[in-house]
């Protein structure tokens, strides 16, 4: 009998942990269920090469308050390509070569936010859209 005992209390830590584990799980970072797109609490990352013929995309869509992280990477010494400038939001960033510098945004309806080198050469934007093409 008190070997049924200790062995249901086994069963009861181990039901304990699993619960928990279920409710963490649960209770974890929210994602919808349409196609993998993660929700407005978890930022939309797009890469952007800062080559010698400009930013690569260029144009970044966003839909409007969906929070973006903007990951710029210069892969070109060029003397231009070395800072980035978001002048609307008052963002200067340095771009050192081959490593990634990280901007987070949230563009509002209707919003274009540009993006330029230090020298207004290379040019490039965030545009809020009501609903993205597929496969953005």
């Amino acid at each position: 009998m008190k070997r049924w005992r200790a062995a249901g209390l086994g069963g009861v830590r181990w039901a304990g942990l699993l619960a928990s584990a279920v409710l963490a799980w649960a209770c974890g970072e929210p994602e919808s269920t349409s196609g993998g797109v993660k929700t407005a609490t978890t930022p939309r990352v797009v890469h952007v090469v800062v080559g010698d013929s400009g930013y690569n995309p260029s144009q970044v869509k966003v839909l409007a308050d969906e929070p973006i992280e903007l990951i710029f990477r210069r892969t070109s010494d060029s003397a231009c390509g070395k800072e980035l400038v978001f002048p609307e939001r008052k963002i200067v960033k340095q771009l050192p070569l081959n490593r990634d510098v990280s901007v987070q945004l949230m563009a509002k309806a209707e919003e274009t936010i540009h993006f330029t080198c230090g020298m207004g050469m290379l040019k490039g934007s965030v545009v809020a859209v009501k609903a993205l093409p597929e496969g953005a």
